[in-house]
């Protein structure tokens, strides 16, 4: 074994290891439907990484007990938050804030939103030194410089006018709230798994970097905000140049997700584990569908693209399913659905009778709204299918992956990682790190004077 000068705990920026209380300078980002498992979540935190628990799409009863399981254990941990509607966000971050969980990453976010903002500034203090400090983080994963710029700014006058009206927020944390950012992290995500705009990390990574100094230079934050590098993170090269390009952090995914510990199928595991990097493709996505959202998916062997754009096309042709030629019709009840339109309109009610009343009321008066939900009740049950491995419905299943799992199954091609049975998930991030290490200190010797 070589002696290696740069060690793995030496890259990135001590204070994100200190204020997240690792070794290593890097997270593993959420993934919806608990593929970042609570297992997951707690082998990283064991062998000084941490990672995001991946509640999308779990009920309130779940994610207190996941986060209970957590907290007794004195695991290390973040929770990934995505957007939803106002009453069901509210809900959540008023159970994260009533169990103390501190770190939080916001995925897929345009603007901070009101419950955003009260999770960022709850129990925000002035210390002896004059200084603001926020109890809570907030990692935002962002691809856009617009959208960054919301979350490097301060929360808007008009939220904290609000949460202050609402009495969520007391006179200190509402005239400190103004000092702070937003986000304590921005994490860059470039060709990533998933939610992506497919930017390359080496352009957009620098304009975020920049756009922060800028934002610094003119607020003066006790502390600056950090810019991380996530998509595409899957080799030591890929690391190493996130780094050397001023990354605080780097984030990994789609690799994750073939590890022991995710919390998807194995038949979903073997498919990843021999993708290549061309094997992925754009479709769209359950979550942002009337808004024309894609999500970067695994192509191989899954019809979920074609099928998920055949009924993105009907939806914006058509007011109402029964508009749709029957033939059309029959092919998505026999072949999609495998269910007449009105059995999975009663799933449809079952679900929302629970989750979103007034949406499902909405949705009863309205024959567009209600074939759309019944289109998005088929795309989200694709992800599910994958995380169960139903084998009679392998062809429709939707798994999020980008093409840096590609990238890492040819680094690792020749080890015993071929097998995904052999990849603890704290094994595979140290790895990439012992990598970078290796060719960060390669670089400094060969251009040694």
């Amino acid at each position: 074994m070589r002696n290696i000068q740069c060690k793995p705990e030496q890259l990135g920026e001590l204070q994100f290891k200190n204020e997240y209380s690792v070794k290593y300078a890097l997270y593993a980002g959420g993934m919806a439907n608990g593929i970042s498992s609570v297992n997951m979540v707690k082998e990283l935190s064991e062998n000084g990484f941490i990672g995001v628990l991946g509640i999308g799409g779990w009920d309130s009863q779940k994610i207190e007990n996941s986060i209970d399981e957590l907290q007794s254990a004195h695991i290390n941990f973040i929770v990934n938050v995505m957007p939803q509607r106002a009453a069901l966000e509210k809900e959540l971050i008023n159970l994260l804030i009533r169990k103390k969980v501190c770190k939080i990453e916001a995925s897929a976010y345009i603007d901070p939103t009101p419950a955003l903002v009260l999770f960022r500034v709850k129990g925000i203090f002035q210390n002896s030194s004059g200084e603001t400090v926020c109890k809570n983080k907030l990692i935002a994963k962002v691809s856009r410089e617009e959208v960054a710029l919301n979350f490097f700014m301060p929360p808007k006058q008009e939220i904290l006018d609000q949460l202050f009206s609402e009495e969520k927020i007391t006179v200190e944390e509402y005239k400190l709230a103004v000092k702070v950012p937003v986000a304590s992290d921005i994490t860059v995500e470039a060709d990533s798994g998933g939610h992506t705009d497919n930017r390359a990390l080496i352009s957009i990574l620098p304009e975020m970097i920049t756009l922060r100094d800028q934002i610094q230079d003119e607020k003066r934050y006790t502390d600056k905000v950090r810019v991380g590098a996530a998509g595409g993170i899957s080799s030591g090269a890929a690391a190493a140049a996130a780094y050397s390009m001023g990354a605080a952090y780097v984030v990994t995914g789609s690799i994750n997700q073939s590890c022991i510990e995710a919390g998807t199928s194995e038949y979903v595991k073997k498919l990843l584990c021999t993708a290549n990097s061309a094997d992925v493709i754009m479709a769209p996505a359950a979550d942002t569908f009337e808004r024309g959202g894609k999500v970067q998916v695994l192509r191989k062997h899954t019809m979920y693209s074609g099928r998920a754009e055949a009924l993105f096309r009907l939806y914006r042709l058509y007011n109402s399913y029964f508009e749709i030629e029957k033939n059309i019709r029959n092919r998505l009840e026999n072949q999609f659905f495998r269910a007449s339109f009105e059995e999975i309109w009663s799933e449809v009610i079952r679900y929302y009778e629970k989750k979103d009343k007034e949406l499902l009321k909405n949705a009863s008066n309205d024959s567009k709204m209600k074939m759309t939900l019944v289109f998005k009740w088929y795309l989200a049950s694709t992800s599910q299918w994958a995380i169960s491995g139903e084998e009679e419905r392998k062809y429709d299943m939707q798994i999020w992956c980008g093409p840096s799992m590609g990238v890492f199954n040819k680094t690792i091609k020749n080890t015993i990682l071929v097998d995904y049975k052999n990849r603890k998930v704290s094994e595979v991030n140290l790895l990439i790190l012992k990598d970078a290490a290796m060719q960060i200190d390669d670089f400094f010797k060969s251009y040694r004077l």
